[in-house]
């Protein structure tokens, strides 16, 4: 209900496979695991986060409703 039905036509949602640590997509074109992929920098570094999560990409709409929220209330 927070959002109008055009908005949440309008927002491309981040699907799988992404990392499981950055959630950054990965584009890959053959079958590969995907429960447990994660890039291996993420393996490698000790971040200060478990995991990230983006709803989609920054920008176009997605960009226009947090600045929305964050500057307009």
């Amino acid at each position: 209900d927070f959002l109008c039905p055009g908005c949440m036509e309008s927002i491309v949602f981040i699907k799988r496979p992404f990392c499981n640590c950055c959630g950054i997509p990965v584009e890959i074109t053959y079958d590969f695991p995907i429960d447990d992929l994660e890039f291996y920098l993420c393996r490698k570094n000790a971040f200060v986060f478990d995991r990230a999560r983006s709803m989609g990409p920054y920008d176009l709409i997605l960009k226009q409703m947090i600045r929305h929220f964050k500057y307009q209330g």
